[in-house]
């Protein structure tokens, strides 16, 4: 992951979350990176970064049990131990080799304390690597949802 923008290489992130228009991410067009987040048990087809922001201790609280649509987090840490890409996470996660440490200094030297969820990190990660086009699919931030309050981080960054 490099500091440095590298702006005019065409690169192009897809932030992938857990809503139904996640269906319509470019999966199948290699020219995107596929960056994608969630405890959900879904089918995400190709996956280029993955990312977990969540404390090991919180999701742990969080994940206590599996349901019919969320991993348990047994289960979730099991998922992250069998992925074949990057994992970003808080800090390096000793049980998962593939982990590696989110740039935080950075995020927060250069856009400030606006990081309301995995999104905005996320946002603001691609923005540090210089990606040149954003998309975003799966991810609802609408009023009336759990998620209202995350959404001023999301369009700061965007």
């Amino acid at each position: 992951m490099s500091e440095t923008p590298a702006r005019g290489t065409g690169r192009k992130i897809a932030i992938v979350g857990g809503a139904p228009t996640r269906r319509l991410a470019p999966y199948d067009d290699e020219s995107w990176d596929i960056w994608a987040f969630s405890s959900l048990r879904l089918n995400t087809p190709r996956v280029t970064r993955w990312f977990e922001m969540h404390a090991p201790g919180d999701l742990a609280t969080q994940l206590t049990r599996s349901t019919a649509q969320r991993r348990s987090y047994v289960e979730y840490v099991r998922f992250l131990k069998n992925l074949s890409c990057p994992l970003v996470a808080q800090r390096r996660w000793p049980q998962l080799p593939h982990s590696v440490e989110y740039p935080l200094k950075a995020a927060l030297r250069t856009f400030g304390r606006c990081f309301s969820s995995t999104v905005s990190y996320m946002i603001a990660l691609a923005l540090l690597e210089g990606c040149d086009v954003i998309g975003v699919w799966g991810v609802h931030l609408t009023a009336g949802t759990v998620y209202a309050r995350q959404r001023p981080g999301v369009e700061y960054l965007l």
